[in-house]
């Protein structure tokens, strides 16, 4: 092996380990439903951990209560269903008026 090779290497291996360092391994959030849990002023937060929120109650919150806070793809996440689809429609239908 030459200097020349010998200093592409080294380069090459400088490069890839500044790139491997900055890549920051993401962690899971949420490995079940049982990790997230409403929060938030107005409970319209679903998080793996408290969260404090503006008290601002706006269209569509009251819809939350029915649906679930839960781990989604490492994430939490709200689980939407018929009931809060209903709701939200009746909820914009009031302010379509």
């Amino acid at each position: 092996m030459n200097v020349k090779q010998t200093i592409f290497l080294v380069l090459l291996l400088l490069i890839v380990g500044l790139f491997v360092l900055g890549c920051k391994q993401q962690t899971a959030e949420c490995t079940k439903n049982t990790a997230c849990i409403i929060t938030g002023c107005s409970s319209e937060v679903c998080s793996n951990k408290q969260v404090m929120t503006p008290c601002i109650i706006k269209p569509g919150y009251e819809c939350l209560k029915y649906a679930d806070c839960g781990c989604i793809n490492n994430k939490c996440q709200w689980i939407f269903n018929d009931k809060y689809n209903e709701c939200m429609k009746e909820v914009s239908n009031i302010i379509n008026k």
